[in-house]
C-alpha cells in the first residue's frame, strides 16, 4: 500500500513509556500491539536501566533523568499525604510522559495512541478520530491506561504537565485539563488493563 504523505500523518503513532516490572508485562503488551497496529508506528520511551529486546524492532528512546530539584519540590509541596516513594513514582511518571509527548510533537502526526506498559490491545479498528478518546475496556476510570489524543490536546497537555507535575499525578492533570477545556471524552473498548495494583500499593480494578 502506498500512502500520500498527508495520509501517513493521519495514521496515529503509538507511544508507550515503559519501566522494568516484576512480573514482566511489557512482552505481552507489545505482542498485542504488534498484532493490532497495522501501519501505525510505535515509539517506546524508557530509561538506561532497562533495554528490552523489543528495541531492535520498534523505535526506542531514553527519557532523561528526573531533575532532583523537581522531585524535592514535589515532596516539599505535597498536600495529598502521599508517601515519598509514591511521590517519586508519580513525578517520574509525569516527567517521562512529558518527554514522550514532546517527542511525539516533533513528528507531523495528527493523532497519538497512548498506552501503559501493562495492557493488552484487542484491536485498533474503527477508531473515532476525535479530540480525546478513552480506549480502556469497561466503565472503570480510564486513568492513564490508554487514550487516543489529537495533536492540539497533546500540546495543551504538555503545557499543563510542566506547570503541575510537582503537585498532581498525571491522570489528575489530564482530568483537570479536560474540564478546563470543556472536552467531551469519548470511549471505545479497545484495550484491557492488566495491572493489579497501583503504584501507591492500592488494589485496583483490572480488565483481565
Amino acid at each position: 500500500m502506498v500512502l500520500h504523505k498527508n495520509e501517513k500523518n493521519k495514521i496515529p503513532m503509538i507511544v508507550m513509556p515503559f519501566v522494568k516490572r516484576n512480573p514482566n508485562t511489557l512482552d505481552a503488551a507489545l505482542l498485542s500491539v504488534e498484532n493490532a497496529r497495522g501501519l501505525m508506528p510505535v515509539l517506546l520511551v524508557g530509561n538506561p536501566e532497562y533495554k528490552p529486546g523489543w528495541c531492535s524492532h520498534f523505535q526506542c528512546i531514553e527519557s532523561p533523568p528526573l531533575p532532583s530539584k523537581i522531585l524535592e519540590n514535589a515532596i516539599e509541596k505535597d498536600v495529598r499525604g502521599d508517601s515519598k516513594q509514591f511521590i517519586e513514582w508519580r513525578t517520574k511518571e509525569a516527567w517521562n510522559a512529558l518527554f514522550a509527548m514532546q517527542s511525539f510533537l516533533k513528528t507531523k502526526r495528527e493523532f497519538m495512541i497512548w498506552l501503559q506498559d501493562d495492557v493488552f490491545v484487542l484491536d485498533f479498528y474503527n477508531l473515532p478520530m476525535k479530540d480525546l478518546v478513552c480506549l480502556r475496556v469497561g466503565k472503570e476510570y480510564c486513568g492513564m491506561v490508554s487514550y487516543l489524543m489529537k495533536r492540539w490536546v497533546i500540546e495543551e497537555f504538555v503545557k499543563r504537565i510542566k506547570l503541575e507535575m510537582e503537585f498532581k499525578p498525571i491522570d489528575w492533570i489530564l482530568d483537570d485539563l479536560r474540564l478546563d477545556l470543556g472536552l467531551q471524552i469519548a470511549r471505545v473498548e479497545k484495550v484491557k488493563h492488566k495491572g493489579g495494583s497501583s503504584s501507591n500499593k492500592k488494589s485496583r480494578v483490572v480488565d483481565i
